[in-house]
């Protein structure tokens, strides 16, 4: 995988030196992680075998049809 440097060390610092050590966390606490962004956690999931979170124009389109659902009943 191809992180930044400074998220390295912090994987390190909270004393998780490979993508296994991280199996128990949830998707929640990995993104609390200091320097953990999305692109990172898709990352990271995808090594896992996790199912990663969905991408921005696919919570934007579920977004939209729930307002929608909302308006037109």
């Amino acid at each position: 995988m191809n992180l930044k440097p400074w998220l390295l060390v912090e994987f390190n610092q909270l004393g998780h030196e490979l993508v296994g050590d991280m199996q128990h966390l949830s998707a929640v606490e990995m993104l609390r992680i200091p320097g953990m962004g999305g692109y990172a956690y898709r990352k990271i999931a995808k090594a896992s075998g996790r199912e990663p979170l969905p991408e921005p124009e696919e919570v934007s389109m579920t977004m939209r049809a729930a307002a929608a659902a909302l308006i037109c009943p």
